[in-house]
């Protein structure tokens, strides 16, 4: 038996077809009709998610002293279980994990975190919003995560003189993530040369 091959017009067609797809927000309101898209995800921000004076006292200090921080969970259930169903719904549509971030809600929460990320990186800090990304990994023994890398653009602008850096990285997990059965890991600042 003879494998055909399909012609570049009919490969072009397709392409086109699949873009056109991908490129159509109701077809991403059809995956997740909760969920919003509109031209300004950060229009109507919700207040920011509360956490207490002391607790961002001691972020900016541990971020000083060992380059990273950790808060204790911020974001309600109702918006991870949300958040984690959009991605799950793209996921299974066979898209990258990372087309989640058509939706709003995914913009909202960074909005919210404000209050964190202020006294960290001073006010007017900005979001880079091509860095934005969203992994799923599957609840599999096999499953994996991205291979052992740095996530630093360090340079000698990076750090202030007060050891409170000019950028960070933020990790929300959506899921249960421990050190135990998750693969973020940070080397403290000190250890770090």
């Amino acid at each position: 038996m003879q494998e055909t091959r399909p012609t570049r017009e009919a490969v072009e067609a397709l392409e086109r077809k699949l873009r056109s797809k991908i490129e159509d927000p109701d077809y991403w309101r059809s995956l997740n009709p909760d969920s919003t898209i509109t031209e300004n995800p950060f229009s109507n921000p919700a207040s920011p998610y509360p956490i207490s004076n002391d607790e961002i006292a001691a972020c900016v200090q541990h971020i000083q002293e060992e380059g990273y921080f950790q808060t204790s969970p911020v974001l309600p259930e109702e918006d991870t279980e949300k958040l984690t169903r959009c991605i799950r719904n793209v996921v299974d549509r066979g898209h990258d994990a990372g087309y989640a971030f058509v939706y709003d809600e995914f913009y909202q929460v960074m909005a919210r975190l404000t209050n964190i990320l202020s006294p960290v990186l001073g006010d007017g800090y900005q979001l880079v919003h091509d860095e934005f990304g969203a992994y799923y990994i599957p609840t599999e023994d096999s499953a994996t995560g991205t291979k052992p890398h740095r996530d630093s653009l360090r340079t000698h602008t990076s750090v202030r003189r007060d050891r409170r850096p000019t950028l960070v990285n933020v990790w929300i997990p959506l899921t249960d993530a421990t050190t135990l059965n998750s693969c973020i890991y940070a080397v403290p600042a000190h250890r770090d040369p």
